[in-house]
């Protein structure tokens, strides 16, 4: 009896999933399709966002595309539905590259950061670049496993940036996936890690996230800061994190206020003695990158699953209280694991249609 009440358990609650007609035949075609390596779509996370970190993800995401060979390039928005403007640039052969960032949620009919084409066209030959998923949630619904199905179960192999992600789609029955890690992190050799200070510099770079606020917390880092560092810099990532800092600090004027562009932090990531503190993921990984000691408080998901599988320095935001100001003034190795072997895999199945 427990038998048969499970299975009439599992076959109601994934009606949806079992039969969707229109899904379906989108599969159908989704495995046929021939690839051109000549040219390439790309689902671009930066368009019409207001977190420049996006900016981070896509210049890191772009530098591979190049590497692969693929000098064309047509660009489409995540964060707004393209209309029929961008019916022109699709072409029915061409690899369509989702940029990485955490774009896959456990039910795109409620909470979903991939505002998806109205025509599910756009979506066939889709390969994955370093996706992640958006919050911890292990209930995905019926009707998303099966659209997940849909357009990802392909010939491809596709990336994502850690394990937890990896492990969502493989419940789903999405097995030609690999764990890459995060594409702004790929760079981040051994030989790399090595040239980074390991002592804390005279200067700090920080900042704060607009969306996941934790005033007590947030302003005992910029405390924390301002307390061991002779000049603090503030990186304005998100659209509403002045505003946040505002409220944080009675005197702003004790550090020193960033224009809101990217451009603004690398000129202030040349210089010397910076290190990064702060709230923002990808702006301690871009510093990484640009050889800055960095320190990153966790306020989600995506930073801990990422210093789970690399060895990120990542800090929780409710553990910060008792280590963060041992760890600046203490010594520590940037020692970023980078999965070469999978990285590789990945990048082969492109290469190939190249040569």
């Amino acid at each position: 009896m427990n038998r048969l009440f499970n299975c009439l358990y599992w076959m109601l609650r994934d009606a949806p999933y079992i039969r969707n007609p229109e899904l379906d035949a989108f599969e159908r075609k989704n495995q046929r399709e021939k690839i051109s390596a000549e040219k390439c779509l790309v689902f671009d996370t930066s368009i019409c966002s207001n977190n420049l970190g996006d900016q981070i993800i896509m210049y890191y995401c772009n530098k591979i595309y190049d590497d692969l060979g693929f000098q064309k390039r047509e660009y489409i928005p995540t964060h707004i539905h393209p209309d029929s403007s961008y019916d022109a640039v699709l072409k029915s052969d061409e690899i369509r590259f989702v940029s990485g960032t955490n774009l896959l949620s456990y039910d795109i009919q409620k909470i979903n950061g991939w505002k998806f084409p109205k025509k599910i066209s756009y979506l066939i030959n889709l390969c994955l670049l370093g996706v992640g998923w958006i919050n911890y949630e292990d209930k995905v619904s019926a009707y998303t496993r099966r659209f997940y199905r849909a357009i990802l179960k392909n010939s491809f192999i596709h990336s994502v940036r850690d394990s937890f992600t990896e492990r969502q789609l493989n419940k789903m029955g999405i097995d030609n996936v690999l764990n890459t890690g995060c594409p702004t992190m790929w760079g981040l050799s051994e030989e790399h890690c090595k040239r980074i200070p390991v002592s804390k510099g005279s200067k700090a770079i920080t900042a704060l996230t607009d969306y996941r606020q934790d005033p007590k917390y947030d302003r005992f880092m910029l405390e924390v800061i301002l307390r061991n560092y002779e000049k603090v810099y503030f990186w304005p990532q998100g659209k509403g994190d002045c505003a946040y800092l505002e409220q944080l600090l009675s005197d702003k004027h004790r550090v020193s206020i960033l224009e809101r562009s990217l451009d603004s932090y690398n000129e202030i990531l040349h210089e010397q003695e910076v290190d990064y503190i702060g709230t923002r993921l990808h702006a301690g990984i871009h510093a990484i990158n640009r050889e800055h000691r960095s320190i990153i408080i966790g306020v989600d998901n995506r930073a801990a699953e990422i210093s789970k599988d690399t060895n990120l320095c990542v800090i929780s935001r409710y553990a910060m209280r008792d280590c963060l100001e041992s760890i600046i003034n203490g010594k520590f190795k940037t020692d970023i694991h980078i999965n070469k072997k999978n990285i590789i895999k990945w990048k082969e199945q492109f290469i190939t249609n190249h040569k």
